[in-house]
């Protein structure tokens, strides 16, 4: 039912009942509205203007009485386009805290955990919330992102990469992967442009199951393949240098 659609988009129950007795009415008083849904015509005022602050209704003030008018329907994009809008910020809130924060604890015994486990449902904001401190690290060694990219990883994640190469903070970061065969990464990704994101397709790397990356002192690794997907980084200075100059050795013979 449209209800529950509309509740499922983050609609409360009244802001639902209300909003759809506006399309059907197209055109409608707040009084009438409440008559329409049983609910009080002071609750009908407020929620009408959550609904217009969401862009998806506006108000008629050219006559003597007040419309609620429901906006075209196309325009309930504008609730993704909020919440990407929230996203954005809270991604940056969250870069510049990190960065406040390290140089609070720089001194700071701090100990890194080995091995962490992400599950799918956190792996993507585990990408954005970790990516500066794998860029501290990667700068800290030769400033290379070095590794291995499934073909599937740039379908799923391709918001991610997009900031990735848009954020500030990985200015001074090159990219060199290996990947298997991509139509998408041959003509989506490379029409994007990144000159710092080199990629190299690899024959032999048909057998790699999940992306391998290198970033510094972290390996991480992150399955893309089948869900549940899943992201493991583990810290370890010797695992991850061996692992660098293995993939850097594969890449210089491939481009010499």
């Amino acid at each position: 039912m449209p209800q529950e659609i509309l509740k499922q988009l983050g609609f409360s129950d009244k802001e639902a009942k209300i909003y759809l007795a506006i399309i059907r009415a197209s055109k409608a008083t707040p009084t009438q509205i409440a008559r329409e849904t049983g609910i009080n015509r002071t609750t009908v005022y407020s929620v009408a203007s959550d609904l217009i602050k969401k862009g998806i209704i506006s108000e008629d003030l050219g006559g003597t009485k007040t419309y609620l008018v429901a906006l075209p329907l196309e325009d309930l994009v504008n609730l993704t386009k909020q919440e990407e809008e929230k996203l954005t910020i809270q991604k940056n809130l969250i870069t510049q805290a990190i960065s406040q924060l390290q140089e609070i604890t720089k001194d700071a015994p701090y100990q890194i955990p080995k091995l962490v486990f992400i599950p799918e449902d956190q792996l993507e904001n585990y990408l954005y919330t970790r990516t500066p401190l794998w860029n501290k690290s990667i700068r800290e060694k030769d400033g290379i992102y070095w590794g291995f990219q499934d073909q599937t990883f740039a379908k799923q994640y391709t918001k991610w990469i997009d900031w990735y190469w848009n954020d500030p903070d990985s200015k001074d970061v090159t990219l060199k992967i290996l990947t298997n065969e991509s139509e998408f990464e041959k003509t989506t990704m490379k029409a994007k442009g990144y000159e710092r994101r080199n990629i190299l397709f690899w024959k032999k790397g048909e057998d790699f199951q999940s992306n391998t990356w290198i970033n510094g002192d972290f390996v991480i690794f992150v399955n893309t393949r089948q869900h549940p997907y899943f992201l493991i980084e583990l810290y370890d200075v010797a695992i991850a240098s061996s692992l660098r100059a293995l993939f850097k050795g594969i890449w210089n013979e491939l481009t010499e």
